[in-house]
């Protein structure tokens, strides 16, 4: 399947292909590049072997090394960023009663880094994936050199979609966040097995997961650090997920206290806007 994915990005690539290239995006030197790169090394070791072999084969079809294919796919991990929102909504809060769950893609604070990131949107791919096991499912990748996505859905209706969180636990030992999202469209039926998936997998540090089930119309959170988590259930047909812990007693252990006042200012104001929309 790498291989595959790397013959039908390679004309559509340009130039952003060494992973050099992110790195000027958001502005980090060779120092920093570095220690990233040597922070991908100890994540490359929880990586299931599928995820490998795919990067592997993206990078023979790219002809780079598998370094660069590593530096992209565990970037999110490494810089410890905290973007995207997540909704959910079933029941009387639709028209007909059926699930709607929509996620929004950010890579950093301002709109020039998200526009240079994606190339304008031109970068952000729809993946079929058809592994051998599992499920078949489709993940939008906010760059077509990811064997993960942002957020996608599966052949048994099951749709998933993730926002980074700060968490004061932070690790190298667990599986890179974005590819336990992908664990999950593969392998998950329903939103428990996909809720028990994340509990029992190694994490790296925080996230947010939103799970909804096309089939039963519901719908789950899972908001967790490292070592911890919390699951969050709709309120009236409702859901929301920002990039900072809702569950109080989780914010309290894991995440107060990671960001400054002016980044909760921030997120009172969003929570604001969302509302009022």
């Amino acid at each position: 399947m790498g291989y595959q994915q790397g013959m039908l990005i390679k004309d559509g690539m340009g130039g952003m292909i060494a992973a050099a290239d992110a790195f000027q995006i958001f502005g980090l030197d060779e120092q920093k590049l570095a220690q990233f790169r040597k922070a991908t090394k100890q994540l490359d070791k929880f990586i299931p072997e599928e995820c490998s072999e795919q990067m592997r084969g993206l990078a023979d079809a790219l002809e780079i090394s598998y370094d660069e294919i590593l530096l992209w796919n565990t970037l999110a991990d490494v810089m410890m960023t905290q973007h995207c929102t997540n909704f959910l909504a079933f029941g009387d809060a639709t028209a007909d009663g059926k699930v709607i769950h929509g996620a929004n893609l950010e890579f950093g604070s301002d709109i020039v880094t998200n526009r240079m990131m994606t190339n304008n949107g031109k970068m952000v791919w729809l993946v079929v994936y058809e592994p051998d096991v599992g499920h078949k499912f489709a993940m939008v990748t906010p760059v077509p050199m990811m064997v993960w996505g942002s957020f996608g859905v599966n052949d048994v209706g099951l749709t998933a979609s993730l926002t980074q969180l700060p968490a004061k636990d932070d690790t190298l030992d667990g599986m890179p966040t974005f590819m336990l999202l992908r664990k999950v469209i593969q392998y998950a039926d329903t939103v428990p097995s996909a809720l028990k998936i994340v509990q029992e997998t190694p994490r790296v540090w925080g996230a947010s997961m939103m799970f909804a089930d096309g089939k039963t119309n519901q719908g789950e959170v899972i908001e967790c650090s490292a070592t911890q988590y919390a699951v969050r259930e709709p309120v009236d047909g409702k859901l929301v997920a920002t990039n900072r812990m809702a569950d109080k007693q989780l914010y309290e252990a894991m995440e107060k206290g990671t960001l400054s006042d002016d980044f909760e200012k921030a997120r009172c104001l969003f929570l604001i806007f969302c509302c009022g929309h």
